[in-house]
């Protein structure tokens, strides 16, 4: 088989057929080589602004938004779904389908991936910010992919979340605002148990409070550099407009003009995350830690 290089000439993908099926490849599944930071959480919880002051230490490539690495779920769904549906004619001797083994997708479709921040970040370390509940659930399959990749949650109090998310969108309902933040959030604490020492989990209050605090937390997950750290805490000194924190800090539910049916919406949709958090109705904010570090103490 050959496919194009990237030069423009013919390269050869190594295969053997063994009984008539395809049983090995050159795709690059993993990459060994890049220190990867995925910037995660729920819309409005501080990752424009994390995201910005990494970028600022001149040592991560990447964009201010990624959108993009999310699509692995689509693409990869749609591969599992069309083996499934068609499973029937495994048993058939004389399809071209039973040749081609559904892994030979799924592994192509990682090579792309590979391939293509290879092509963009061609330093090796880079940063991908992607906000939402998708992206936090295939981060275990990241780190499959980049072994050497970090990540980073970001959290934040639903009560804020939602009126950030309100002046920020004001197209989007209520009940959608509180989806998504509480979507987010309880996607995350299976998802970080499986990552384990690659995950940080930082709120968004301290992230405002205590930029210090947070640069040398991640100094030391992300070997950052003293001068690196400094412009880290520099970037997060500096205002603009995606600070989420120039807004109102802590919120108590007396400080919010929500109608009744508002709050028995966020109520019945953000309670579980609330609780599972630790987060209050008042202006204490947390009662709890955070999981992994305890600078979500305030």
């Amino acid at each position: 088989m050959h496919v194009h290089g990237a030069d423009g000439a013919f390269l050869e993908l190594r295969h053997e057929l063994s009984g008539g099926e395809l049983t090995s490849w050159d795709w690059r599944r993993t990459d060994l080589n890049a220190h990867p930071v995925f910037i995660l959480g729920s819309h409005r919880s501080g990752t424009s602004a994390l995201t910005a002051a990494l970028l600022a230490t001149g040592r991560f490539q990447g964009q201010s938004e990624g959108e993009l690495m999310d699509l692995l779920t689509p693409l990869m769904s749609a591969v599992d779904a069309f083996f499934d549906d068609k499973e029937e004619w495994f048993s058939s001797t004389n399809t071209m389908f039973r040749l081609v083994p559904r892994s030979y997708f799924l592994d192509a479709i990682r090579n792309i991936f590979v391939d293509l921040v290879t092509r963009l970040f061609p330093k090796g370390c880079w940063l991908d910010k992607t906000p939402g509940a998708a992206m936090i659930r295939i981060a275990p399959l990241l780190h499959e992919i980049w072994p050497n990749a970090r990540f980073v949650f970001l959290k934040r109090r639903g009560l804020e979340n939602v009126v950030s998310r309100r002046k920020k969108f004001p197209g989007q309902s209520f009940e959608q605002a509180c989806t998504d933040w509480a979507g987010s959030m309880l996607a995350w604490p299976a998802v970080g148990g499986v990552l384990g020492r690659a995950a940080v989990e930082i709120d968004q209050l301290v992230l405002a409070r205590s930029p210090e605090r947070i640069a040398a937390l991640l100094g030391e997950f992300l070997s950052l550099s003293q001068s690196e750290a400094e412009a880290f805490v520099n970037s997060l000194r500096t205002p603009a407009p995606e600070r989420t924190w120039l807004e109102p800090p802590v919120l108590t539910s007396w400080d919010l003009d929500w109608d009744e049916p508002q709050w028995h919406t966020f109520r019945q949709l953000c309670d579980e995350a609330m609780a599972r958090f630790g987060y209050s109705y008042d202006g204490e904010y947390r009662a709890g830690t955070g999981r992994w570090i305890d600078c979500a103490i305030l």
